[in-house]
């Protein structure tokens, strides 16, 4: 493709390292995306295995390869599950904590019988 340059070398032997954790891997430059690509050769139909995230090839794209690489997938699972799990934990406090406080409030009006309530202002708007 004419949008896309295969990089062979480069600064920091980022490639190099690439090699050394799996043969497959090149490394291309998408001119149309303006973005490096991790490829693995070999993956069946696609071989687009990671889009670079940061601008340069440094170290952090070997962390990330070795970050989401097959043999760590159900690791990476486990750690989404958990997260996702934490999340919904949190969502379901804070409806909790908000049924609470609206409980209380109800409570309270209830206790005082309604006297704090101006029913002839009830359908009045502020701006009137």
């Amino acid at each position: 493709m004419k949008y896309i340059t295969k990089i062979n070398r480069d600064l920091f032997n980022i490639v190099k390292r690439l090699k050394a954790i799996d043969k497959k891997y090149f490394v291309v430059f998408n001119h149309k995306f303006k973005r490096f690509e991790i490829h693995n050769a070999s993956q069946f139909s696609n071989t687009l295995s990671l889009v670079c995230p940061y601008p340069k090839l440094d170290i952090r794209v070997l962390d990330l390869v070795i970050k989401t690489r097959v043999e760590r997938g159900a690791e990476l699972l486990d750690k989404i599950e958990k997260h996702n799990q934490k999340l919904e934990e949190i969502k379901t406090n804070n409806a909790l904590d908000y049924s609470s406080c609206m409980l209380k409030e109800i409570h309270s009006y209830a206790l005082k019988g309604g006297k704090d309530f101006d029913y002839r202002k009830a359908y009045l708007n502020d701006w009137i």
